[in-house]
């Protein structure tokens, strides 16, 4: 409630809360022994006839530090934030192809100079978002394919390394409690985030928490079916039977002769001039829209946010695409009060969801 209202009294919190003014005493004097709290001034109240005036408090961000990581298929992004998600330092590299081993020390040379100048005792935790799938109840990274790494420990020698805590999950669903917390899905009682990319996932967040499913492996639609009569015929690969419809990779692979080696966005920019590469890219994207229609019947979210580099640059198409399709398919009652949105944080929404799930897990904030 403190950080939420800034300049609220302890009497105001007691009768928020319902709580006596001597428990709401000892509880913000407890915080302000943890530094969490601080006294900012006296709240003057007019005509007021007797008795002193209420003491502001507020929430100070910077009474811990959280050390957030996103560890993707070709980049390293890399943050130091306070509790707010207001970034201290922050770090941007290349990842090049190589052994489990080396990736750790990289990571552990990227975490120390984050934290280099800092009290350590305010360190409280390390949040690694993994271009993957990670088990949710040990934090082993279960499959890492672009670095063909499977059942990697990376929790416990960071933990061992800079003595905290370190939680790891799926870098989209990570992306999605960034968004819920500071980016587009601010004020949602529930949002499903699909990055669409090289690859397509989705994060969800439930109530203010992510859910990641029992195995961790939640929001993987790029396995979805969406033409099993085609579908049946073909042999299983990397690229779930969604990614083959339209994920960055495989969008140039099947346009390949059609956009005469033009890039993405050149293939887009082509399909306002023809109809025939506009009607082939609506076809593709009505695949999603499928699979959005099926998570909102399953999930009803409350908002539904695009991102990756297709989802966020070629927004607008897809957007089109997706409402169409769902007032094709679904009742009206679930459209009511559904929200379509582009993500809203361009830099290292992984790293900032890696830190506010740290906060989630270790102080439940």
């Amino acid at each position: 409630m403190i950080r939420k209202n800034h300049g609220v009294s302890r009497k105001d919190i007691a009768e928020c809360l319902n709580l006596s003014k001597p428990t709401v005493s000892v509880l913000v004097s407890r915080l302000m022994e943890k530094g969490f709290v601080r006294e900012t001034g006296i709240l003057k109240i007019e005509n007021k006839k007797a008795g002193r005036y209420p003491v502001k408090l507020e929430f100070v961000p910077d009474a811990l530090y959280i050390a957030g990581v996103d560890l993707g298929g070709s980049k390293l992004e890399a943050i130091l934030s306070d509790l707010n998600g207001h970034i201290i330092k922050s770090h941007r590299s290349r990842l090049k192809v190589g052994s489990a081993r080396k990736l750790l020390v990289t990571l552990e040379n990227t975490i120390e100079s984050l934290i280099d100048g800092i009290d350590t005792d305010k360190l409280l935790g390390i949040g690694v978002g993994i271009a993957g799938t990670v088990d949710k109840r040990t934090c082993v990274v279960k499959s890492f394919p672009a670095f063909n790494i499977t059942n990697w420990n990376l929790k416990d020698p960071l933990e061992h390394r800079f003595g905290v805590r370190t939680l790891l999950a799926n870098d989209v669903t990570l992306d999605a409690l960034a968004e819920y917390k500071m980016g587009a899905g601010k004020g949602a009682g529930s949002l499903l985030l699909i990055s669409i990319g090289t690859g397509i996932g989705a994060g969800m967040i439930l109530e203010g928490h992510v859910y990641e499913g029992f195995h961790g492996q939640a929001g993987e639609i790029g396995w979805f079916v969406t033409d099993w009569t085609s579908e049946k015929k073909k042999e299983k690969t990397l690229f779930g039977p969604l990614e083959k419809w339209c994920s960055g990779y495989w969008l140039e692979k099947r346009f390949q002769k059609l956009a005469r080696g033009k890039n993405l966005a050149k293939l887009f920019e082509l399909s306002q001039r023809e109809p025939k590469v506009f009607k082939a890219l609506e076809e593709a994207f009505e695949h999603l829209a499928l699979v959005i229609a099926g998570s909102v019947v399953l999930f009803d979210p409350g908002m539904i946010v695009l991102k990756g580099g297709l989802g966020y640059n070629q927004y607008e198409f897809i957007e089109r695409v997706v409402i169409r399709v769902l007032r094709r398919v679904l009742p009206k009652e679930f459209l009511e009060d559904l929200t379509i949105k582009r993500g809203a944080i361009e830099k290292f929404g992984v790293a900032l969801g890696a830190s506010f799930l740290v906060q989630q897990m270790i102080l439940a904030i």
